[in-house]
């Protein structure tokens, strides 16, 4: 990526070297090349991350969700690829706010309140799932610039999350600044 890029465009305010959480449809489409239409982009993407001019990284949400895969050698495929990236460390999105304790001779029960982190009720609140509200929470508190994915629903809010959270969602192929020159 060169400094004309970044500084042109609707990307004028990403950092030289930015930030990218990759979903975890797209940890494993690097891993098994099975999504033909973001084939070349991923290519363009490792290769910038191998040049050192992006930061990709993902969370164990992703390990996460790569166990439950049923075909094992997939699984050991997807499961080596994340491995493979910086782990953003995962932020509790919500906390505890207190207790509420009731006690009488025969018994106690205490019970905790807990409270949402005001961003991931705001992502709730755009209708996306659950585990994808949580990995757009993630890259949000982990001040990345950047959200790969390839699931519609989170795209499909990405002008939401764009104005809320300043966080830009596309798949790889929509971001033509990670080409590489030819040499």
């Amino acid at each position: 990526m060169t400094e004309d890029q970044v500084s042109s465009g609707e990307f004028a305010d990403l950092r030289p070297n930015p930030k990218v959480y990759l979903d975890s449809n797209i940890v494993s489409a690097i891993a098994k090349d099975d999504i033909p239409t973001e084939s070349e982009a991923l290519n363009r993407l490792l290769q910038a991350w191998d040049d050192k001019k992006v930061d990709l990284v993902t969370s164990e949400m992703t390990l996460w969700e790569i166990s439950a895969y049923q075909d094992e050698l997939k699984r050991r495929l997807v499961d080596r690829t994340c491995r493979r990236l910086a782990k953003a460390q995962i932020v509790r999105w919500y906390e505890l706010a207190g207790r509420h304790s009731y006690g009488d001779r025969h018994t106690w029960i205490s019970t905790p309140i807990i409270q949402s982190d005001p961003a991931y009720e705001a992502l709730l609140a755009l209708d996306l799932e659950v585990v994808e509200a949580q990995h757009v929470f993630v890259a949000v508190k982990q001040k990345c610039d950047i959200f790969f994915t390839c699931d519609r629903s989170v795209r499909d809010r990405a002008a939401a999350i764009k104005d809320q959270f300043e966080l830009i969602v596309q798949r790889p192929s929509e971001l033509p600044q990670f080409e590489t020159p030819r040499r």
